[in-house]
């Protein structure tokens, strides 16, 4: 596709010698992570073991509160494999169980790898960790074992503040009322390109269609995929 492309030429640039590093976005789409069924055999029977501990109505040394659902569960998942990936393509590891996989060294050198390397922000690696840590501090896998560095690790992570964080995303959005005008403004333009026989850079239909979809999210706010997979009548 489009951004393999993209990312395979970034990679030509770097290695004929033309930049130092790609764009952070480039790195982003890098999956480095591996797939369950092609971990090694133990270490694919402990995911799946504390994934099914993990969700079961009842687990011993499970806290009560400490069920998850199945679409929290996939994410436990994502987050085990992309760690194996990190460790076996990155960092040439070869962990055959889950406890030779979460180990001080190995966590700490991912947590450096994706803040330093990838450029990922504080906030998202301590919520990859926490996803991790509900598993070491409570299955029985891994009682006895001395995991008072797990949190130190933790609490080493600068988190983002909220406020910090608010006045950050604020700067990536506009006011109701202002957003409230563009479907007029688009209607406007839209006039102009019909009056128009080749001047106007826009399709007249191609405006409507800007304009439709600017009110049904100022109504209704949906995903783009959503959106791009509706139909009229039919299955």
């Amino acid at each position: 596709n489009v951004a393999s492309k993209r990312n395979d030429f970034w990679r030509l640039l770097v290695k004929s010698g033309w930049f130092s590093k790609p764009p952070r976005t480039v790195w982003k789409q890098d999956k480095y992570g591996i797939p369950l069924s092609d971990l090694p055999a133990g270490l694919r029977n402990d995911i799946e073991a504390v994934l099914k501990w993990k969700q079961a109505p009842f687990a011993p040394g499970r806290p009560k509160k400490g069920r998850i659902r199945e679409v929290t569960a996939k994410g436990l998942r994502l987050s085990l494999t992309q760690l194996a990936g990190v460790a076996i393509n990155v960092f040439g590891a070869e962990p055959a169980s889950l406890t030779e996989l979460i180990t001080k060294d190995t966590l700490e050198a991912h947590v450096e790898w994706l803040i330093n390397e990838r450029g990922m922000m504080g906030n998202t690696v301590h919520m990859k960790l926490a996803t991790i840590s509900a598993v070491v501090l409570h299955h029985p896998k891994f009682s006895g074992l001395d995991l008072s560095w797990f949190k130190e690790l933790m609490d080493s992570i600068t988190v983002e503040d909220i406020s910090d964080r608010k006045k950050r995303k604020a700067k990536k959005t506009l006011p109701y009322e202002l957003l409230e005008t563009l479907p007029s403004n688009i209607a406007a333009e839209r006039i102009a390109a019909e009056k128009s026989d080749t001047s106007h850079p826009l399709h007249p239909t191609r405006l409507m269609i800007e304009q439709f979809i600017v009110e049904w999210l100022l109504v209704l706010p949906m995903r783009q995929r959503n959106i791009r997979e509706c139909r009229i009548g039919g299955d």
